[in-house]
């Protein structure tokens, strides 16, 4: 699974990296001009304004990196002391042409933006040059400030990726999860009732014996058997509520009616009262929420003379009370009661209350235990009330 996760988020930063270099470039080219334009826009009107206002029979000489080119005679007259080269001659055709041209061109190692300008009505030009240093320079500033954007947009991404490779992968980590889970709980749950048998057989099947030993050992093992399907089957019912597979039929419910019910089973020795109360009503799946109240009881049937059902409404919710008169959960115990295989009084397989918080969560509800101060233990499951039926 992390493997898998790795290569996700891998792949989201080679996708991000290509993406991110692509803009980059683009914000590259596009700041590049947007820089060489105003520069390219100032040579061009500088040599415009010479162009108009230069006498070709007495020309500046003070001027550096210009020349005065006529197309015709081929005559080339310099405007002061410069050791440039560039294509003049091609500059001031151009410029005769098309009245004005703009290009770049390098020389010992250095870059040089030249303008030419045709002089009006002639077939003369004015060329002039000016050294590309200082827009360079903003370009390659430019560059950098990109780059480090891009890194920083680049590490965000791989974050991000990471971040969404985790949690796109998370439904499968937790299916895995409650598989091992459940594997493991099931090794748990069998692993007495199969010793028991065993150790039951091979006692039995040592030597010969009365027809009566061989009864109870049966017993003994159809108890075992007994216990290991029952185990069995909460198992199998508590993943189906954790996994979400258990579709609740939602419907109607009369809470009152409901503990009434419970209250009139069976429970050995166990007194079981359902007090009276009003009318409430939720939207529940009757079978699993009886079952969740029965867990309930049973597990205080266990260590108690005594079990009172109770119902009210609190806010916005509708509170089943479970009250026994026995000797409370133990204090280590409390916090973590609803846990799976949880005993504190070393009775039943310990998922009973684990199902019962499963049963109510999946009712959008909520479940508490505590002690009370003159004795026994309360359960309470909190559940939406159906604000027009009670």
């Amino acid at each position: 699974m992390r493997l898998a996760a790795f290569r996700l988020a891998l792949a989201y930063a080679g996708v991000a990296a290509v993406a991110i270099g692509a803009l980059a470039a683009l914000a590259v080219h596009a700041g590049a001009d947007r820089i060489r334009a105003p520069a390219e826009r100032r040579l061009r009107a500088d040599a415009g304004a010479l162009a108009a206002r230069i006498d070709v029979h007495d020309p500046p000489r003070e001027l550096a990196e210009g020349w005065l080119v006529d197309t015709e005679t081929y005559a080339l007259t310099e405007l002061g002391d410069d050791e440039l080269e560039p294509p003049v001659y091609t500059l001031a055709f151009g410029a005769v042409e098309r009245r004005s041209v703009v290009e770049e061109f390098s020389q010992r190692g250095r870059d040089y933006l030249v303008a030419a300008h045709r002089l009006p009505g002639s077939t003369r030009a004015v060329v002039l040059a000016r050294p590309l240093h200082d827009v360079q320079e903003a370009i390659r500033s430019l560059r950098v400030r990109v780059l480090i954007a891009a890194a920083a947009l680049l590490l965000a991404a791989s974050a991000a990726g990471t971040w969404l490779a985790a949690r796109s992968l998370r439904p499968a980590r937790l299916a895995l999860e409650h598989r091992h889970a459940f594997l493991a709980d099931v090794a748990h749950e069998l692993r007495t009732p199969i010793a028991v048998i065993q150790a039951s057989a091979s006692q039995a099947l040592q030597r010969p014996r009365p027809a009566e030993d061989y009864v109870r050992a049966l017993s003994g093992i159809r108890a075992a058997a007994e216990r290991a399907a029952t185990s069995v089957g909460e198992l199998l019912d508590l993943a189906r509520l954790e996994d979400g597979r258990s579709a609740l039929r939602l419907a109607p419910l009369r809470l009152d009616l409901l503990l009434e019910e419970v209250a009139a089973l069976p429970t050995g020795a166990t007194d079981v009262v359902a007090r009276p109360g009003e009318p409430i009503v939720v939207e529940a799946d009757y079978p699993l929420l009886r079952q969740a109240v029965e867990n309930v009881v049973n597990n205080a049937a266990g260590r108690a003379r005594e079990v009172t059902l109770s119902s009210r409404v609190r806010g916005r919710d509708a509170v089943i009370e479970i009250a026994d008169d026995g000797p409370g959960f133990p204090p280590d115990v409390l916090p973590d009661v609803f846990d799976r295989f949880l005993r504190g009084d070393g009775a039943g397989t310990g998922l009973g209350l684990a199902i019962v918080r499963s049963i109510v969560e999946a009712h959008a509800g909520r479940v508490a235990a505590r002690n009370r101060a003159e004795g026994g233990a309360v359960v309470e499951l909190s559940l939406p009330a159906s604000p027009r039926l009670h």
